[in-house]
């Protein structure tokens, strides 16, 4: 679906074909109004969050003489110019490295020092 009119079209035919009902009212009806919960509150828990981080942000911008200026200049540019496929990749190459000499200090320990172990009394 390429544009934003057929994806409307298509949301409204969902929730007007009786999809919804069916599964309140369906054999897995417990299930289903069990699901509409926790999605309800997975989405009040996202709305506390962000009310809390826009609140912290609005404190911070109070305690700069120019708040307007520092969202334009710092905060907002931050988000032009961020790559955020370039900054995973770097994420996952700073885990592997991680992991990679994880292994080597375990390797070392388990090749050298577990000898030891095996003279302790069990």
């Amino acid at each position: 679906m390429q544009n934003e009119s057929e994806q409307l079209l298509l949301k409204n035919e969902v929730f007007s074909s009786g999809f919804f009902e069916e599964h309140y009212q369906g054999e897995d009806k417990e299930k289903f109004s069990s699901f509409g919960e926790e999605l309800l509150l997975g989405v009040a828990r996202m709305n506390e969050v962000c009310a809390s981080k826009s609140t912290k942000i609005y404190d911070f911008l109070q305690s700069t003489s120019s708040p307007q200026k520092w969202l334009n200049e710092s905060f907002l540019k931050g988000f032009e110019k961020a790559d955020f496929a370039n900054e995973k990749d770097k994420l996952t190459e700073q885990n592997q490295a991680g992991a990679l000499g994880l292994e080597s200090f375990f390797r070392y320990h388990l090749d050298n020092d577990a000898k030891e172990f095996q003279k302790l009394p069990i």
